[in-house]
This record gives structure tokens, C-alpha cells and sequence, in this order.
């Protein structure tokens, strides 16, 4: 499975995104945006665990404030997760969360403790 971490750049809680990744059965791929907090950790946990990871950085000088939007965009399109983990953030991790639903990317939200509070799979009755 191929799986994309979002969430805020803030986000400092390296054992609970690997306690999340154990929760996916047969991750492959890790996928997240290159930014401090939540996605460099789960850069650290995939190299950690051998995994690929592919990084998409934004590009801030191009897109200034837009840059997160436009990338989570980018990350979709060209990441192809099968998965999307949005850990806690702001504005631009709810970005990502609308964003990767309406792609029809199932998506698993972690809470402020840790804890997976809702599985979301577009594609379910």
C-alpha cells in the first residue's frame, strides 16, 4: 500500500505515526510533502522500516501561501496513495483531507493523542 502522512508542521510524536503505520497491512510506499513536523517524521519511520519514500517539497518562492494547497494537489496526483494519514494540523492539512476524499483515497485521521478516530473510504456504501 501506498501511503501519504499530512499533518501539521508542528506535529512532533514520532512513535504515534509508527504506531499508525502498523496499523496498515503492507505499506510500501511512504509519500508525504518534505515540510517540518508529521511528514518528515514519516520519512524518519520509512527509512527506519527500509521503505521507499517518496518526498514532494512545495515550492514556497513560486507559490507563496499556496504552496501546501497546490502540492497536496501534486502529491495526489502523482503519489497515487492508496491511503492518506492526516494527522493533526491546520488549514492546510484539512486541505489535504478534503482533497485526498474527493480523489476517493480512503483516509485514516489520528487525533491530538494519538489515537485513529475515523477511517473514511469514499468508495464504501
Amino acid at each position: 500500500m501506498r501511503v501519504l502522512f499530512s499533518g501539521g508542521r508542528g506535529y512532533r510524536d514520532l512513535a504515534v505515526i509508527g504506531r499508525v503505520m502498523d496499523l496498515i497491512p503492507d505499506v510500501t510506499h511512504v509519500i508525504h510533502g518534505g515540510t517540518c513536523g508529521a511528514d518528515r517524521l514519516s520519512g524518519v519511520v520509512a527509512r527506519l522500516r527500509c521503505l521507499p519514500c517518496t518526498v514532494y517539497p512545495p515550492n514556497w518562492s513560486r507559490h507563496g501561501k499556496q504552496a501546501i494547497p497546490i502540492n497536496n494537489t501534486k502529491m495526489l496526483r502523482y503519489g497515487k496513495p492508496d491511503i492518506a494519514v492526516v494527522m493533526p494540523g491546520g488549514w492546510q492539512t484539512r486541505d489535504m483531507a478534503t482533497k485526498a476524499e474527493e480523489a476517493g483515497v480512503k483516509i485514516i485521521m489520528v487525533d491530538k493523542q494519538g489515537k485513529p478516530v475515523a477511517s473514511l473510504d469514499p468508495t464504501a456504501p
